[in-house]
């Protein structure tokens, strides 16, 4: 657990301050298929996007996740 772990470094084009809060980046990831239906399950239960339910999750374990960033582009409202 005690190991660095180093992020890769970005090129190209850099963005403003606001620019960098705004962008978003994609994260694909393979599931089980019974955990998919579970979280699409659980979006229709709550109304909820599975973006935000999976932010929320990660929220959750330690990981910085605001409001804001669970509201997205989009305002969806946090509930």
């Amino acid at each position: 657990m005690g190991e660095r772990c180093e992020m890769p470094r970005q090129t190209g084009k850099r963005l403003s301050g606001a620019s960098r809060r705004d962008a978003e980046v994609p994260l694909q990831i393979t599931i089980p298929p019974r955990v998919k239906r579970e979280l699409d399950i659980k979006a229709v239960e709550t109304g909820r996007t599975r973006r935000a339910l999976v932010l929320e999750a990660l929220r959750e374990v330690g990981v910085t996740v605001t409001d804001e960033d669970i509201a997205g582009r989009r305002g969806t409202k946090i509930r």
